[in-house]
């Protein structure tokens, strides 16, 4: 990657791979992504969660992709209760319970169709953005929005409102992927370390 010491443009990373040059593109959450909260189905009907469809919470967003809950819902439950099967892909954020240093700043990837609960948010691309680079992103800054943004006293949540306002910056879809591939380079290289040590 080569080092950009080009100080008149404020949006351009400082290490970049040499073939892209230009600013970073900047956008809003809200342009860029839908995004929906979930819901937990009633458990005074147990057949609500007696079924196979992942029923993700926020304490389950520990690893980079997520392909299996603890708890799984029928379909009658995500009927009732709107709940939206999520496709394969979608990026998904931790919103309460900020308060905890396990929760704040969590999110995964889903490798199955799921559904999510009220503390979870889900995100959507509608364009320029792959979610994989938005994971990248979140896993960096994702800390301290919460520190910054989560509202309430005993309980800290981020609300949609707060979510859809944050700007992100981005490059073209073709940095993106490269910007993808070689984090997740990385990410294989120290995990191979971690197993040797």
């Amino acid at each position: 990657m080569a080092n950009n010491n080009n100080k008149d443009k404020c949006n351009v990373p400082n290490l970049r791979f040499p073939e892209f040059s230009g600013e970073w593109e900047m956008s809003s959450i809200g342009e860029q992504f839908e995004l929906y909260s979930g819901n937990t189905p009633s458990r005074m009907n147990k057949n609500q969660f007696d079924g196979s469809i992942n029923w993700i919470t926020s304490g389950e967003l520990k690893e980079h992709y997520i392909s299996d809950t603890k708890e799984k819902i029928s379909e009658e439950a995500a009927k009732n209760n709107s709940l939206k099967l999520l496709p394969v892909g979608t990026f998904v954020i931790a919103i309460y319970g900020l308060e905890a240093n396990g929760v704040r700043g969590t999110c995964s990837i889903t490798t199955r169709e799921s559904t999510i609960s009220q503390a979870c948010m889900a995100f959507t691309s509608k364009m320029d953005i792959q979610n994989e680079f938005l994971y990248s992103w979140y896993k960096k800054h994702g800390n301290i929005i919460g520190i910054k943004y989560a509202q309430g006293t005993k309980q800290q949540n981020l609300s949609y409102d707060i979510i859809e306002r944050f700007n992100i910056s981005y490059p073209c879809m073709e940095e993106q992927k490269k910007l993808i591939r070689f984090i997740s380079l990385i990410d294989q290289r120290i995990a191979t370390q971690n197993k040797i040590h």
